[in-house]
């Protein structure tokens, strides 16, 4: 009977539930932030079912804040919660991603563009010292740390241009795209490929040229999506 009672608890659909307390939204902060590292590691696979009482339990917290954190990962794409099911990781859709990095060129061209057109000596200075950090990150082969370091690089850029609404639809995009670029990333060719394709896009900045800083930012994209491609093919 406890059994039966435990397995409605974690399958029932997710019903609405009354206002939580500022407690509960940190404790939700807490299971979404966990299960979000889990699923960009890779340690959570598509497909795979989220148990959410063995979840509030390891998390030392009420089912409340861990189906709240589950809404809100459904809603960025990252779990589907299915009725009478439970809760499962999105696949990774070939078309999705398509169509992620389809937009992704369109829209960080646009950010490229303004970033070069206003960056500060100061700002392009720091894209350096990150090409220095990311090149550190490269030969100990820490990869999360490379992955993290790669954003705040375009993302110095982007943040230049002053544009806060683009670059709040970046970074929506990059946390879509991330799932597909966590595994690919750690293969060597592609993260010493990618390294170089950052030195360029400095290059490109440190001469205020935008249509060879946008050349370069696109290609870093379009490189990224065809290895993503080819490697979902074998």
């Amino acid at each position: 009977m406890l059994d039966r009672a435990t397995n409605f608890l974690e399958d029932d659909c997710m019903a609405s539930i009354p206002d939580v307390s500022a407690a509960s939204i940190t404790h939700a902060a807490i299971a979404h932030s966990h299960v979000r590292d889990a699923l960009l590691k890779g340690t959570l696979r598509p497909n795979e079912r989220i148990h959410q009482v063995r979840l509030a339990q390891q998390l030392g917290m009420s089912l409340v804040p861990v189906r709240e954190a589950l809404r809100k990962l459904e809603a960025e794409g990252f779990v589907r919660i299915m009725p009478h099911r439970g809760v499962y990781v999105s696949p990774i859709s070939r078309a999705e991603m398509e169509d992620v990095f389809a937009v992704r060129l369109a829209i960080e061209s646009m950010a490229t563009r303004q970033g070069v057109l206003r960056i500060t000596d100061k700002q392009v200075e720091k894209l350096a010292d990150l090409i220095s950090r990311m090149e550190v990150a490269l030969c100990s082969h820490d990869h999360p740390q490379l992955l993290e370091l790669n954003r705040e690089f375009h993302f110095s850029l982007y943040e230049a241009s002053g544009r806060e609404y683009l670059c709040s639809l970046i970074s929506h995009l990059w946390q879509k795209s991330t799932r597909y670029r966590t595994s690919y990333i750690q293969l060597p060719e592609r993260a010493d490929q990618a390294h170089e394709e950052h030195k360029e896009i400095l290059a490109a900045v440190r001469e205020r040229s935008v249509k060879k800083a946008v050349r370069a930012v696109r290609n870093n994209i379009q490189q990224t999506m065809l290895g993503l491609l080819s490697s979902s093919d074998t």
